[in-house]
Order: structure tokens, then sequence, then C-alpha cells
């Protein structure tokens, strides 16, 4: 008599199975580092509105004013005010998740983005004292200081 060798069902259920963990683990790597590259994204854009804005106080004199949170990446503040050519954009939603906010003279300011791959609410605000950092709220002259 032959003997025919074959996986039995058992053999090919756990192999199935070890497939299955080990891809949804690769899936959750792959997730976090995503988010991760679009958080260093941000921080890019962040500062390169962050370089149009000190290059639009040097031709003006002061920073842009606006006294309540502006998105910055929109025509009204990037474009106009800024002189980009074209204005970044959230790399996830393709919309506009820029902030702005400066005093009533234009003598201080804040440009900020939420972050993505942190667990909590995290805000990425870069300062017009030089000053970068995350932090869990906008309150930005609290946080510049």
């Amino acid at each position: 008599m032959k003997s025919k060798s074959a996986f039995t069902l058992v053999e090919l259920l756990i192999v199935v199975a070890l497939i299955g963990i080990l891809s949804s683990m690769a899936v959750v790597t792959f997730t976090g580092s995503q988010k991760r590259a679009r958080d260093a994204q941000r921080r890019s854009d962040l500062k390169q509105y962050q370089t149009g804005v000190e290059a639009y106080s040097l031709r003006s004199g002061s920073y842009p004013i606006h006294q309540s949170s502006a998105i910055v990446s929109q025509d009204a503040v990037c474009k106009t005010e800024l002189k980009f050519v074209s204005c970044p954009v959230d790399p996830k939603s393709g919309w506009y998740n820029y902030y702005y906010i400066s005093d009533a003279a234009g003598s201080s300011y804040a440009v900020w983005a939420q972050l993505e791959a942190v667990i909590s609410t995290t805000y990425l605000i870069f300062c017009s004292n030089g000053k970068n950092t995350e932090s869990s709220t906008v309150n930005w002259p609290t946080v510049c200081s």
C-alpha cells in the first residue's frame, strides 16, 4: 500500500491562523509608520509657514495680525499675506489643518497643527520666540512663554 502524505485540517487551520496574526501585526506596524511620516510632513509644513511669517515680518515690520486662530493654509493668509505660490495642506486629510494666531500688535505669533501619531490629542506649536513644543492645549501665550 502507498501512503499519501498531506496536511490535516488542523495543520491548515494553524497555518492560516498564524498568517492572520502575522499580517495583522504588519498592518498595525505599517499604520504607525504612516502616522509618524505624516507628522514629519506636518513639522516640515509648519516650519515652512514659520519661515513665511518671518519673511512677512521682514517686509512689513510686524507679523500678520490675526487675533483669533486663522487657518494659515487658506489663500487669505498663505497666498495673500505670506506670498506662497502653493500652500501646504495636511498630508492625511488634504485639507487646511494648519493654524496661525498673533497678538494685537503683530509682535508675537504661533502656528500649530494637531499630531496624529500620539495617543492623546497633542498639538505641535511653533512660536515666534523660537520655541517649538508639543502641548495638549493651544493656549499659545502660555505655551510660547
